[in-house]
């Protein structure tokens, strides 16, 4: 209670008082000013910078009053109220950036007793993103090599500027600043909910050997001051949504925490930071490059740059060289305790495009726009020419190492042409000799053409049909020559659609100048055919008397038949290399793609 003394004066009605009269007055706190808090609702260490201030507004307890017009302006945000809470009426608004259902009171809304009097109440600002976001944006395609734009990221309300760069694809043109966020399907690149954790300092957390205890844990670090710059720290297991483990090997991994439609690059020698390291000028290998180094790390609004801030390292007890080494994961790895990335070093500009290091240390991540790379969409025109190149088959994610010819050189009409290094091997089954894979489905979604290609598992069943129509293949390796056919076996009719989406056989004239170009028919072409980057195989072939051939000679199906009943093959021995006709269509032969 607050008590207050009244003095009357007598003087209104004369004659009715004699002298003052002091009076008690006992005043209600409800009718007392309470004070409303106005918070932007921005997190400090936020990039998304706030300008305007609002004072505080007194509000008479019992009377309605408009509040004070929003002052707050937010970069590419639109302003569409106040909430009592700071994560809105649904609980989930991060950030300040939420939905009109968030809100609690419009802008200069009429507000009654938000508190008792002599109370503080905060209101809490709501954002609407006004730029498109990561996870929505279909714009790659119109723009032009080095146009860039901002997006917004609709996780954390992260904004992004990303480019279109030399590759032709488009890449964050910043480091990744996402922390302490569980993501999931509907707004990132994971199969199943994941939770990027809370900033780790460098300390013992940070492991500096190798094993699924100290790499297979989710960790992350970042430094408020250098956030907007340089970003977030992850090892591989977070950068990969816990997808690449330890014992990941030899693969690239699918999931990562990029923004939904976005993902980590490639990596290796036919990855993603290799192929742009060539568009950019670089030769793609491991080396020392003023060149290129100062492409990559240039400002991205500068032409033909990459803006790659070099963040340092997070190495077990310690944050390492901050401005002066950079990092950043693949989604590739390389063995059970390793993963590319690339590595750029100011000391002497040194530029790594297929560096391979522990999965344990902090690195940055940047997403590339897009889904993981296959045979099946991936144009050999966009591969690096004279050089190879690793994608998988999308129908059974086993990885093919393609060589494209230089646009210049190459066979007589397929310059710039590519060709599978590995036989073709859709439907193998490992371990032992001749053992069933299942029939094969073939649909035009994925593959050369349509069809069901039946599994054979022996002489037994196989068929002496010559027609198109038949479509059968058998599993190898034959036993005691796996070196030589660790691969499946078509027959004609099977290899005309077998191969992925996009690919095909070569035609009877392109082996034809294959073998020419490989230095003709002698032992210096079919040396040169067996030998690195194309490495043919003395496969040999299948057909109903059972294997011939396998271990020395090598047979290969083209697209072109001789007749109803025959095909075309390339073949070779120790000493000769040509094409050859009149071979049933029943035979099991081996199989290699090329692509224009």
């Amino acid at each position: 209670p607050i008590y207050y003394g009244v003095k009357v004066d007598t003087s209104i009605n004369p004659g009715t008082y004699s002298g003052s009269v002091l009076y008690t007055v006992l005043i209600n706190n409800s009718c007392l000013d309470y004070t409303v808090v106005f918070n932007p609702n921005v997190n400090s260490s936020s990039s998304q910078e706030i300008t305007g201030t609002m004072s505080d507004q007194s509000i008479m307890y019992g009377e309605t009053t408009a509040l004070s017009p929003n002052a707050f302006s937010r970069s590419n945000y639109k302003f569409l109220g106040w909430s009592t809470s700071s994560t809105g009426k649904t609980g989930t608004v991060v950030n300040g950036v939420g939905t009109a259902t968030d809100v609690d009171y419009a802008d200069e809304a009429d507000v009654l007793n938000l508190v008792s009097g002599g109370g503080i109440v905060t209101l809490y600002a709501i954002w609407e993103l006004a730029l498109p976001t990561m996870q929505n944006w279909e714009g790659c395609t119109a723009l032009n090599t080095n146009e860039y734009t901002t997006l917004v990221d609709s996780r954390d309300g992260e904004k992004y500027v990303v480019k279109k760069l030399a590759d032709g694809k488009c890449w964050m043109v910043q480091n990744l600043r996402l922390i302490n966020k569980t993501i999931t399907p509907a707004d990132s690149n994971v199969s199943a909910n994941f939770t990027v954790p809370t900033s780790t300092p460098a300390g013992s957390s940070w492991c500096t050997s190798d094993s699924s205890a100290c790499d297979d844990k989710p960790l992350a670090y970042y430094d408020a001051s250098t956030r907007s710059s340089y970003g977030a720290l992850y090892n591989w297991y977070t950068a990969t949504a816990g997808t690449g483990t330890y014992s990941t090997s030899s693969s690239t991994v699918s999931s990562s925490i990029c923004p939904k439609g976005w993902r980590l690059p490639t990596g290796g020698s036919g990855g993603e930071f290799t192929a742009l390291d060539i568009a950019w000028g670089g030769t793609g290998s491991n080396r020392y490059d003023a060149n290129t180094y100062s492409t990559f790390i240039g400002n991205y609004n500068t032409g033909n740059n990459g803006g790659f801030g070099l963040a340092g390292y997070i190495y077990g007890s310690s944050l390492y060289n901050v401005g002066t080494y950079g990092d950043w994961w693949s989604s590739t790895a390389s063995s059970s305790n390793g993963a590319y990335n690339l590595n750029l070093y100011s000391g002497n500009t040194h530029v790594y495009p297929q560096n391979n290091d522990r999965k344990y240390p902090g690195y940055s991540v940047r997403c590339i726009m897009g889904p993981l790379p296959t045979m099946q969409n991936t144009a050999c025109s966009s591969l690096p020419a004279g050089q190879t190149s690793t994608l998988p088959d999308a129908r059974d994610n086993q990885d093919y190492t393609i060589y494209r010819w230089p646009t210049s050189s190459g066979p007589s009409g397929m310059n710039g042409y590519c060709i599978m290094t590995k036989d073709l091997s859709l439907g193998y089954v490992t371990g032992g000799s001749t053992t069933a894979g299942g029939n094969l489905s073939l649909t035009t979604d994925t593959s050369a053409a349509a069809g069901t290609i039946t599994a054979r598992t022996g002489t037994s069943d196989w068929s002496t049909t010559n027609s198109d129509g038949n479509l059968q293949y058998i599993n190898g390796p034959q036993s005691g020559q796996e070196a030589y056919s660790s691969h499946s076996y078509y027959s004609f009719g099977a290899a005309q659609k077998v191969c992925p989406k996009g690919w095909r056989l070569p035609t009877n004239a392109e082996y034809s100048n294959i073998a020419t170009f490989m230095g003709g028919n002698n032992s210096t072409g079919s040396s040169t055919i067996r030998s690195a980057p194309y490495n043919f195989v003395y496969g040999g072939y299948f057909y109903s008397g059972g294997w011939s051939n396998v271990g020395s000679v090598g047979h290969y199906w083209s697209s072109t038949q001789d007749g109803s009943s025959y095909g075309y093959k390339l073949a070779f021995g120790s000493s000769y290399l040509n094409t050859y006709n009149s071979y049933g269509k029943h035979n099991g032969m081996s199989v290699r793609c090329i692509s224009s």
